[in-house]
């Protein structure tokens, strides 16, 4: 198609046909879409309940740094970590 000017239009209803093909995924990500979505919660949630733990702990460590105290806040630094990885791949 041309208009009054000589320069080619493109029909908005082919336009709509391309774009809705670009951005609609594939069925295939809908029905993994919801476990992802599931699992990233989950570890987003369990992440910050961690986060609780490690700052709770960190707390009392500087209250009172006893060497059960700083074990338990080291490993739930290190759970809170590989969670924080966890989600960030996930």
């Amino acid at each position: 198609m041309e208009d009054e000017n000589g320069s080619q239009v493109v029909d908005s209803k082919y336009l709509d046909h391309i774009f809705n093909h670009i951005l609609e995924p594939p069925p295939i990500v809908y029905a993994q879409y919801d476990q992802l979505w599931t699992a990233k919660i989950i570890s987003g949630s369990l992440s910050v309940c961690v986060l609780m733990l490690l700052l709770f702990s960190g707390l009392l460590r500087s209250q009172k740094a006893t060497g059960k105290r700083r074990r338990f806040h080291y490993k739930m630094a290190f759970i809170f970590f590989g969670l924080i990885a966890a989600h960030v791949i996930l």
